[in-house]
């Protein structure tokens, strides 16, 4: 026998998302679309496919897998290069003030969202190599 008749076919529970993954998608959809409020109200809306990533993938794998994936990359691409310019103030804000609370919860979100995203894409990625 060759080994591809010895491999089973994988059922639809291993190739959901673990409970893990999908919790990490939403919080990163919702740091972000927190994060993005500051810079566009549209913007944020991006945010939404996270989330609906996350609660889709229970019931369809591949589709939630993608609703995730790609609104990861393109929201990474938009946040990380302003949390990196402007890191320095962004810590600054938080710690020293003036103490609004938007501009602390929005300054917080963008320092979070870039680690979140980048996260989220890593155990997607790992997930779906893992399953195939």
């Amino acid at each position: 026998m060759s080994s591809k008749e010895e491999q089973q076919p994988q059922s639809e529970s291993s190739r959901m998302l673990p409970g893990r993954i999908q919790w990490l998608a939403g919080m990163a959809g919702c740091a972000t679309g927190i994060a993005l409020l500051g810079v566009s109200g549209v913007l944020s809306l991006l945010a939404i496919f996270l989330i609906v990533g996350a609660a889709v993938s229970r019931g369809f794998p591949r589709a939630g897998r993608w609703f995730i994936l790609a609104p990861a990359l393109l929201l990474n691409v938009l946040v990380l290069p302003f949390c990196v310019a402007n890191l320095v103030a962004l810590v600054k804000d938080i710690s020293i003030g003036p103490h609004d609370f938007n501009s602390v919860v929005i300054s917080l979100a963008l320092l979070l969202s870039p680690i979140l995203l980048v996260s989220c894409i890593a155990a997607v990625v790992k997930h779906s190599r893992r399953t195939l």
